[in-house]
């Protein structure tokens, strides 16, 4: 209510919602408020850095109770509970990205699926909202989705699309030279580029001095195919090349503590695990993210 708040939005609106209700509605709900410790713990252990190790095992175990605490609470999506399943699932996102900081750990996400597995957490959110839109464009959380609404009118223009085309336009090319033998994939990978470059458009060149929210970034994980996220999980090399241009997108963002360094990790894992014919297909993102400065770190 101090501190982590505001780092969680550059928007004082949401700010607000972080500051204010979402600690109230933890009070009466004990899987959101074990959420909030969790991510205060890592925040704590991030802002001081002698108690890192105590503040980490802290905020496990408040995450861990928040987990068993919120299984009862899935089956009965209505809503009554929708925006506590909101706020917890939102910190659950946050907590997967702020608790990998260590490459140990963050080599789990790419071991049986798990990258998938984790856009797939994002993805439960969409659930969530589609399950009670009308309740959280007008309630407490509104400030939020208010926010998300004006990033999806921005991603949809054709502003958006012309300059992400831009920078997706000869990996689409080499992709279908790649996938020329299967209409289905071709399609399913063209489409996914497309909503990568719509991103990219957005976090690439912003408008008006606006300075960049999660939204502008995750809200592709949420729009993404199932039928991508299968070939995501089997470590389809086409599949991670066009997940490394998204990663371009979280660079952008990573001003945020539980952000920082997400790109780097994740496309060093990309990179260990593609077959070095493919590593000129990444030139463009790992300029673009400074991969030879973090390399060389």
């Amino acid at each position: 209510m101090s501190s982590t708040c505001y780092t969680l939005s550059r928007v004082p609106a949401v700010q607000s919602v972080w500051h204010e209700h979402a600690p109230r509605i933890g009070f009466s709900t004990p899987f959101v408020l074990h959420a909030l410790l969790a991510i205060s713990a890592l925040h704590l252990g991030r802002c001081e850095p002698h108690r890192r190790a105590a503040c980490f095992t802290r905020a496990q175990w408040h995450h861990d109770i928040a987990i068993r605490s919120v299984v009862p609470a899935v089956p009965a999506l209505a809503s009554e509970n929708s925006v506590a399943l909101f706020l917890f699932s939102s910190l659950t996102c946050i907590f997967s990205c702020a608790c990998n900081h260590d490459e140990e750990s963050f080599l789990t996400l790419f071991e049986g699926g798990r990258l998938c597995d984790w856009v797939r957490l994002f993805r439960g959110t969409k659930t969530i909202i589609d399950s009670s839109s009308e309740d959280f464009r007008t309630g407490k959380l509104a400030p939020i989705f208010l926010n998300g609404s004006y990033s999806a009118a921005v991603r949809r223009g054709s502003q958006a699309m012309d300059l992400g085309q831009m920078y997706v336009w000869e990996l689409k090319k080499m992709i279908s030279k790649e996938c020329s033998h299967n209409d289905q994939i071709l399609r399913t990978y063209q489409e996914t580029l497309d909503n990568v470059g719509r991103t990219l458009g957005v976090v690439l060149k912003l408008g008006e001095g606006r300075g960049l929210e999660t939204a502008d970034v995750f809200a592709w994980l949420l729009e993404v195919s199932d039928d991508y996220l299968d070939l995501l999980r089997t470590w389809d090399p086409v599949a991670l090349i066009i997940f490394s241009y998204f990663c371009v997108a979280l660079r952008q963002i990573e001003w945020m503590w539980w952000m920082e360094g997400l790109s780097g990790r994740l496309m060093k894992q990309i990179t260990s695990v593609l077959d070095k014919k493919y590593c000129s297909w990444l030139r463009w993102p790992q300029e673009q993210i400074g991969w030879e400065t973090l390399g060389s770190r």
